[in-house]
C-alpha cells in the first residue's frame, strides 16, 4: 500500500472532565453506544442514573457480555500508534471564540487549549447531550 486514507464522519465531543473544544483523539477502542436497551427516563427506577442499560443485563451498572460481537471494536493498534506519534505535537487550531467558550469552565482540561490525545470512544446513531447521557458515555468508555 502506498497511500493511507483516513475517513472521518460524524461529530465529536468530550466530557469537560476529559477534553476541550477542538481536541483531537485517536481511539484504541470504539464502543457501540447505540446498542442497548432503553427505559424512558421518566419511568426508570429512581436509583438509575439514566434509562439505558446493556443488552441482556438488568441495569445500567452492569457491562454486557459481547452478544452480537460488534459491541466493542479494537482499531488497528500499529496504525493508531503511528498516527498518534506523527500527530501528538501538532498545534491545533484555536480561536478567540473557542478561548471565550473555554473560559466558562472552571477547571482543566475543559479550559485548556485543544490537544491531540488518545482514548477509547463511544460511537452511535443517536446524538446526545446533557449530564445524565454524558455520564452514560463516560461509564461505557473513558473518552
Amino acid at each position: 500500500m502506498r497511500d493511507t486514507y483516513f475517513i472521518i464522519a460524524g461529530i465529536a465531543g468530550f466530557s469537560p472532565k476529559l477534553g476541550t473544544v477542538g481536541t483531537a483523539a485517536w481511539a484504541d477502542y470504539a464502543v457501540d453506544y447505540s446498542l442497548a436497551h432503553e427505559i424512558d427516563a421518566r419511568e426508570m427506577p429512581p436509583e438509575w442514573p439514566y434509562g439505558y442499560f446493556g443488552i441482556r443485563t438488568a441495569g445500567p451498572a452492569r457491562k454486557p457480555q459481547p452478544h452480537y460481537r460488534t459491541e466493542v471494536y479494537r482499531l488497528n493498534a500499529a496504525l493508531v500508534d503511528q498516527a498518534y506519534r506523527l500527530s501528538r505535537r501538532v498545534r491545533l487550531s484555536d480561536s478567540a471564540e473557542a478561548r471565550d467558550y473555554r473560559s466558562r469552565f472552571p477547571s482543566a482540561p475543559a479550559n485548556l487549549p485543544p490537544r491531540v490525545t488518545r482514548c477509547d470512544t463511544v460511537s452511535g446513531d443517536t446524538w446526545y447531550a446533557g449530564e445524565a447521557l454524558g455520564r452514560r458515555a463516560e461509564d461505557w468508555s473513558p473518552c
